[in-house]
C-alpha cells in the first residue's frame, strides 16, 4: 500500500535571504536619487504659489480697476525674502485680506533676488487695470 503525501512548495531559507539581499541591494541604489525629491518638489510648489499669485493680481487689477502691487522684501525670512499681495486704497497700497492674505516665503535652503532686465535689484512688481 502506498501513501500519498500531498506536496507542498514552498521557499527555502537561502532563497528568502536571496530576495532580500536583491531588495537592499535595489534601496541602496536608488535611494540618492531620491534625496533632492522633495527639495525640488517644495521648490516646484513655491513656483506655482507665486505664478498663481502674479495672476490673482492681474485678473483683479483688470475686474475690479484698481492696481495690485507685489512687495519683495529681501530682508524677510532670515534673508530668504518674501512675496505679500497688497492693493491701492485711496493713495496708498493695503496689504490684500481676501485671497493671498500671507505672505509667500521660499522653501528653506533657497533665497530669491528679484532684478529688472538691466540686473538692478527692485522691490515691487505692479499691475495696473
Amino acid at each position: 500500500m502506498t501513501v500519498n503525501r500531498p506536496t507542498s512548495r514552498a521557499f527555502t531559507l537561502i532563497e528568502l535571504l536571496l530576495v532580500l539581499a536583491l531588495l537592499a541591494l535595489a534601496v541602496a541604489v536608488v535611494a540618492p536619487s531620491l534625496r533632492g525629491f522633495s527639495h525640488g518638489t517644495r521648490l516646484r510648489g513655491y513656483a506655482d504659489e507665486f505664478i498663481a499669485m502674479t495672476q490673482y493680481a492681474r485678473t483683479q487689477s483688470a475686474t475690479t480697476a484698481t492696481v495690485y502691487r507685489i512687495t519683495f522684501d529681501p530682508r524677510a525670512n532670515n534673508g530668504g525674502g518674501a512675496f505679500e499681495l497688497h492693493r491701492l486704497v485711496g493713495d496708498e497700497f493695503s496689504p490684500n485680506t481676501d485671497e493671498f492674505d500671507r505672505p509667500l516665503l521660499p522653501p528653506d535652503g533657497c533665497r530669491i533676488e528679484l532684478t529688472d532686465l538691466t540686473g538692478k535689484a527692485i522691490n515691487s512688481i505692479d499691475f495696473f487695470p
